[in-house]
């Protein structure tokens, strides 16, 4: 195990404009299971490889266990990468690609085969040791991947969006037995990937990437809850977004207002509200604001929450979601005007990107 630091750490492709990692300043803690998610482009990936070796770091230095590997060739490294798209070799059984890698590193015979033994009772491998990736599953050959990272015995894990080739029910499936490793072998692990959901599952702390930097850095709950940025509020889960400005000491969204400590705002700053669809509720009457009126436009009862879509009088579209109880109660049906009561937002304005604060009521 190892605590692993970047340190203001850079990674320029030739001929591109900006760097694809911009200055990264992050500790992965001895231990810890990390994510990183971001939109296509962000860097996540390129952070994963600069640790591995496979990509150059332009500026800066990475670090594993105190030691700077910033130059060091990747056999050199002591980490181990699972890829998207497993990467076996096709003219070898489970047992051969399990191990091949300690076969090239001379590790003694008795010795690389009880690793590969181990490897596979873990991943439940151990009855498709003779056959050939291509009469695997897709789920089969992850495994048989993340196995093959496994008996190296590594310092650090890396996850290269490992579970996206697989199908729902082997998406879940598979998080599981990453938990299960990471809780048995305790091993620092990077683990990058697109899935919001997944990364607040698996991971201890999450990394929110865009365009080359972090954006925030937190526990999935902290990340999901108090989201720093709008990007962040845009890129985790589903949210309303309201565009207003101050007047007359308040925030006018047109539909409704807020009376804000607005540390000095002047006139017409713009600013953006964000609210997640379960921070917003439903009635027949007003309540106290901040509320406004809205025309039920569609509802969607499947799941244990219905979502409910509406248009509010400026016209903007807001999702809510209620629970089926309170559903029923209210009798909710497309074309009914309600009114919407806002429970919790977070107010951003458009000048400066950083939180006025949350607000709450009621």
């Amino acid at each position: 195990m190892a605590q692993v630091s970047f340190e203001r750490a850079s990674c320029t492709y030739p001929g591109a404009v900006r760097p694809a990692v911009d200055r990264l300043d992050l500790v992965v803690e001895d231990g810890e299971l990390l994510a990183l998610v971001g939109p296509s482009g962000s860097g996540k990936s390129t952070v994963l490889r600069m640790l591995a070796g496979l990509e150059p770091v332009s500026a800066g230095r990475v670090q594993v266990d105190g030691v700077d590997v910033s130059e060091q060739p990747p056999g050199e490294r002591d980490v181990a990468m699972v890829f998207q798209n497993y990467a076996l070799y096709p003219h070898m059984s489970v047992a051969e690609n399990l191990g091949f890698s300690l076969k090239l590193a001379r590790v003694p015979a008795a010795e690389r085969e009880r690793r590969v033994r181990e490897a596979a009772r873990l991943l439940d491998l151990e009855a498709l040791l003779s056959r050939k990736p291509k009469t695997l599953s897709g789920g089969q050959r992850q495994r048989v991947a993340m196995g093959r990272a496994i008996v190296r015995e590594p310092q650090v894990f890396l996850f290269d969006e490992p579970l996206s080739n697989l199908d729902a029910k082997l998406r879940a499936q598979t998080r599981l037995e990453i938990q299960k490793l990471h809780a048995e072998f305790g091993v620092t692990s990077l683990f990058v990937t697109h899935d919001q959901v997944e990364a607040m599952t698996l991971a201890q702390r999450m990394i929110v990437m865009n365009a080359g930097i972090i954006e925030q850095i937190g526990t999935p709950e902290e990340v999901y809850e108090h989201p720093a940025t709008p990007f962040v509020h845009h890129f985790l889960g589903h949210v309303n977004v309201f565009h207003g400005c101050v007047e007359n000491s308040t925030l006018d969204f047109g539909a409704f207002s807020l009376a804000l400590p607005l540390r000095g705002l002047p006139e017409a700053t713009s600013a953006v509200a964000y609210a997640r669809p379960h921070l917003l509720e439903l009635d027949h009457r007003p309540t106290e604001p901040p509320q406004f009126r809205a025309i039920i436009g569609a509802i969607n009862t499947a799941g244990p929450l219905v979502k409910v879509e509406l248009a509010s009088k400026t016209g903007t579209v807001v999702h809510v979601e209620v629970s089926q109880e309170r559903y029923r109660q209210l009798k909710l049906r497309k074309g009914a005007e309600v009114f919407v009561k806002v429970k919790n937002m977070r107010v951003f304005p458009q000048s400066s990107g950083c939180s006025l604060l949350p607000q709450k009521s009621g």
